[in-house]
Protein backbone atom coordinates (compact mmCIF):
# COMPACT_ATOMS: atom_id res chain seq x y z
CA UNK A 1 0.00 0.00 0.00
CA UNK A 2 1.14 3.57 -0.66
CA UNK A 3 2.56 5.40 2.30
CA UNK A 4 -0.21 7.39 3.96
CA UNK A 5 -0.48 9.12 7.30
CA UNK A 6 -1.78 7.20 10.29
CA UNK A 7 -4.69 9.66 10.42
CA UNK A 8 -5.62 8.95 6.80
CA UNK A 9 -5.23 5.21 7.43
CA UNK A 10 -7.70 5.50 10.32
CA UNK A 11 -10.18 7.34 8.11
CA UNK A 12 -9.84 4.78 5.32
CA UNK A 13 -10.35 1.95 7.80
CA UNK A 14 -13.51 3.59 9.10
CA UNK A 15 -14.83 4.16 5.57
CA UNK A 16 -14.01 0.57 4.54
CA UNK A 17 -15.93 -0.80 7.52
CA UNK A 18 -18.97 1.28 6.58
CA UNK A 19 -18.67 0.10 2.96
CA UNK A 20 -18.71 -3.52 4.18
CA UNK A 21 -22.05 -2.88 5.84
CA UNK A 22 -20.86 -2.87 9.44
CA UNK A 23 -23.33 -0.91 11.54
CA UNK A 24 -22.46 2.77 11.77
CA UNK A 25 -22.57 2.82 15.58
CA UNK A 26 -20.18 -0.16 15.71
CA UNK A 27 -17.80 1.54 13.31
CA UNK A 28 -17.80 4.78 15.29
CA UNK A 29 -17.38 2.90 18.58
CA UNK A 30 -14.34 1.13 17.14
CA UNK A 31 -12.96 4.36 15.71
CA UNK A 32 -13.34 6.36 18.93
CA UNK A 33 -12.21 3.64 21.34
CA UNK A 34 -9.52 1.86 19.34
CA UNK A 35 -8.36 3.59 16.18
CA UNK A 36 -8.33 7.15 17.52
CA UNK A 37 -6.25 6.22 20.62
CA UNK A 38 -3.80 4.35 18.38
CA UNK A 39 -3.52 7.40 16.11
CA UNK A 40 -2.97 9.60 19.18
CA UNK A 41 -0.14 7.32 20.40
CA UNK A 42 1.55 7.56 17.02
CA UNK A 43 1.32 11.35 16.93
CA UNK A 44 2.48 11.73 20.56
CA UNK A 45 5.64 9.85 19.57
CA UNK A 46 6.13 12.00 16.47
CA UNK A 47 5.35 9.07 14.16
CA UNK A 48 3.05 9.95 11.27
CA UNK A 49 2.88 6.52 9.60
CA UNK A 50 1.58 3.17 10.82
CA UNK A 51 3.92 1.51 13.31
CA UNK A 52 3.30 -2.12 14.24
CA UNK A 53 5.12 -1.76 17.59
CA UNK A 54 2.78 1.02 18.72
CA UNK A 55 -0.30 -1.03 17.82
CA UNK A 56 1.15 -4.09 19.50
CA UNK A 57 1.94 -2.11 22.68
CA UNK A 58 -1.62 -0.74 22.71
CA UNK A 59 -3.05 -4.26 22.52
CA UNK A 60 -0.64 -5.49 25.17
CA UNK A 61 -1.84 -2.74 27.53
CA UNK A 62 -5.46 -3.68 26.87
CA UNK A 63 -4.69 -7.34 27.55
CA UNK A 64 -3.12 -6.39 30.89
CA UNK A 65 -6.25 -4.37 31.74
CA UNK A 66 -8.37 -7.42 30.93
CA UNK A 67 -6.20 -9.71 33.05
CA UNK A 68 -6.59 -7.52 36.13
CA UNK A 69 -10.34 -7.10 35.59
CA UNK A 70 -10.46 -3.48 34.43
CA UNK A 71 -12.09 -4.45 31.13
CA UNK A 72 -14.04 -7.52 30.06
CA UNK A 73 -12.82 -10.15 27.63
CA UNK A 74 -15.49 -8.93 25.21
CA UNK A 75 -14.11 -5.38 25.36
CA UNK A 76 -10.58 -6.67 24.85
CA UNK A 77 -11.71 -8.64 21.80
CA UNK A 78 -13.25 -5.45 20.39
CA UNK A 79 -9.93 -3.65 20.89
CA UNK A 80 -8.10 -6.47 19.16
CA UNK A 81 -10.60 -6.58 16.28
CA UNK A 82 -10.29 -2.82 15.70
CA UNK A 83 -6.49 -2.95 15.78
CA UNK A 84 -6.48 -5.94 13.42
CA UNK A 85 -8.68 -4.04 10.96
CA UNK A 86 -6.32 -1.05 11.05
CA UNK A 87 -3.39 -3.42 10.46
CA UNK A 88 -5.18 -5.20 7.61
CA UNK A 89 -5.97 -1.86 5.96
CA UNK A 90 -2.31 -0.88 6.28
CA UNK A 91 -1.02 -4.18 4.85
CA UNK A 92 -3.59 -4.83 2.11
CA UNK A 93 -5.22 -1.48 1.42
CA UNK A 94 -8.64 -3.05 1.94
CA UNK A 95 -10.70 -4.95 4.48
CA UNK A 96 -12.11 -8.42 4.04
CA UNK A 97 -14.31 -9.36 6.95
CA UNK A 98 -14.45 -13.12 7.05
CA UNK A 99 -14.98 -15.75 9.67
CA UNK A 100 -12.30 -18.34 10.19
CA UNK A 101 -13.27 -21.65 8.64
CA UNK A 102 -13.80 -24.10 11.48
CA UNK A 103 -15.14 -27.62 11.40
CA UNK A 104 -18.88 -27.69 11.89
CA UNK A 105 -20.41 -29.34 14.90
CA UNK A 106 -23.26 -30.37 12.58
CA UNK A 107 -21.85 -33.54 11.02
CA UNK A 108 -23.86 -34.54 7.93
CA UNK A 109 -24.07 -37.47 5.57
CA UNK A 110 -22.76 -37.26 1.99
CA UNK A 111 -26.26 -36.58 0.61
CA UNK A 112 -26.75 -33.39 2.63
CA UNK A 113 -23.11 -32.29 2.18
CA UNK A 114 -23.56 -32.49 -1.60
CA UNK A 115 -26.83 -30.54 -1.41
CA UNK A 116 -25.03 -27.70 0.35
CA UNK A 117 -22.17 -27.70 -2.17
CA UNK A 118 -24.60 -27.69 -5.12
CA UNK A 119 -26.74 -24.96 -3.60
CA UNK A 120 -23.82 -22.68 -2.79
CA UNK A 121 -22.19 -23.26 -6.18
CA UNK A 122 -25.30 -22.04 -7.99
CA UNK A 123 -25.32 -18.69 -6.18
CA UNK A 124 -23.04 -15.67 -6.22
CA UNK A 125 -23.20 -14.37 -2.65
CA UNK A 126 -20.98 -12.24 -0.49
CA UNK A 127 -18.66 -14.40 1.65
CA UNK A 128 -20.48 -13.59 4.89
CA UNK A 129 -23.89 -14.37 3.39
CA UNK A 130 -22.54 -17.63 1.98
CA UNK A 131 -21.29 -18.65 5.45
CA UNK A 132 -24.63 -17.73 7.05
CA UNK A 133 -26.53 -19.83 4.51
CA UNK A 134 -24.11 -22.72 4.98
CA UNK A 135 -24.49 -22.63 8.76
CA UNK A 136 -28.30 -22.43 8.61
CA UNK A 137 -28.68 -25.27 6.12
CA UNK A 138 -26.23 -27.44 8.06
CA UNK A 139 -28.24 -26.88 11.22
CA UNK A 140 -31.49 -27.81 9.45
CA UNK A 141 -30.01 -30.90 7.78
CA UNK A 142 -28.45 -32.02 11.07
CA UNK A 143 -31.86 -31.70 12.74
CA UNK A 144 -33.38 -33.81 9.95
CA UNK A 145 -30.74 -36.51 10.48
CA UNK A 146 -31.44 -36.53 14.21
CA UNK A 147 -35.10 -37.18 13.38
CA UNK A 148 -34.34 -40.05 11.00
CA UNK A 149 -34.46 -38.28 7.62
CA UNK A 150 -31.43 -39.46 5.62
CA UNK A 151 -32.67 -37.50 2.57
CA UNK A 152 -35.54 -35.23 1.49
CA UNK A 153 -37.81 -38.01 0.22
CA UNK A 154 -40.27 -37.86 3.15
CA UNK A 155 -39.64 -34.30 4.36
CA UNK A 156 -42.72 -32.11 4.26
CA UNK A 157 -44.32 -29.09 5.88
CA UNK A 158 -44.72 -30.93 9.20
CA UNK A 159 -40.96 -31.50 9.46
CA UNK A 160 -40.11 -27.93 8.49
CA UNK A 161 -42.56 -26.67 11.13
CA UNK A 162 -40.97 -29.00 13.66
CA UNK A 163 -37.55 -27.53 12.92
CA UNK A 164 -38.86 -23.98 13.29
CA UNK A 165 -40.44 -24.84 16.64
CA UNK A 166 -37.11 -26.44 17.65
CA UNK A 167 -35.32 -23.12 17.10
Amino acid sequence: MDTISITELGERTREAQLALGIRQDSVWHSYLNVIEPIIKRHLERGINEYDYDIVSAFLHEQEKRMNIGKISRYTYQNYRRGANRLTEMHEKGLLEITCPDRPSKFVLNDYYEQLIVDFLTDRNWHTNTREDVKWTTRKFFFWLLQHGFEDFVNVGAKEIQGFIVHL
